[in-house]
């Protein structure tokens, strides 16, 4: 696997000549994105170890193979991961091949491999949480219920759960206490 270094926060991953995935160097560690092809996991994590830095979210562009093919094997190994998604590549994921009305009625053009991973949000590592940033949480948990697919939220810390508290989100959301327990459901 090719690694190129674009800026200090920016690392390219390339196999095969074309088929890429990014690292993101962040505060808090790095953003994967993409995870290539079946059998680039290795790779991946050896990039992120010469880098220094754990992999704390796997940001998906889309749910083709080239782009997805090592998403179960990074999850599984980086089990404290994030993995983000749109919700309409989330159900391909979890193999709902069905179009959406707006969409042309078509054939689906590419592979779509099907993987164990779920898309999720662990809010225990937020210290601060607006409005704005509980709104967010809301509408994806909302716009994948509306699409069929399973979402879990892990709990914040007291500062960030008191706000669900005060608007009554705590019992209507998917909240588990532990990353295990959102990972089964």
């Amino acid at each position: 696997m090719k690694t190129t270094r674009h800026t200090d926060r920016l690392v390219r991953l390339t196999r095969l000549g074309a088929v890429n995935a990014y690292l993101v160097v962040e505060d808090d560690g790095l953003t994967l994105v993409d995870t290539m092809l079946p059998g680039s996991h290795d790779g991946i994590l050896q990039a992120a170890r010469e880098l220094g830095r754990q992999i704390v979210r796997i940001a998906l562009t889309h749910a083709h193979g080239d782009h997805v093919g090592s998403l179960d094997r990074l999850a599984a190994a980086l089990p404290e991961a994030e993995v983000s998604i749109s919700a309409r590549d989330a159900r391909l994921l979890g193999g709902d091949r069905t179009l959406d009305p707006g969409e042309p009625q078509s054939k689906l053009r590419g592979g779509y491999p099907t993987t164990a991973t779920k898309p999720g949000r662990d809010l225990r590592a937020v210290t601060f949480l607006d409005t704005s940033g509980m709104r967010l949480v809301v509408e994806a948990v909302h716009e994948l219920d509306r699409a069929g697919v399973p979402f879990a939220v892990v709990r914040g810390g007291p500062e960030v759960q008191r706000l669900f508290n005060l608007a009554r989100l705590d019992d209507r959301l998917p909240f588990f206490d532990e990353l295990d327990a959102a990972l089964a459901a």
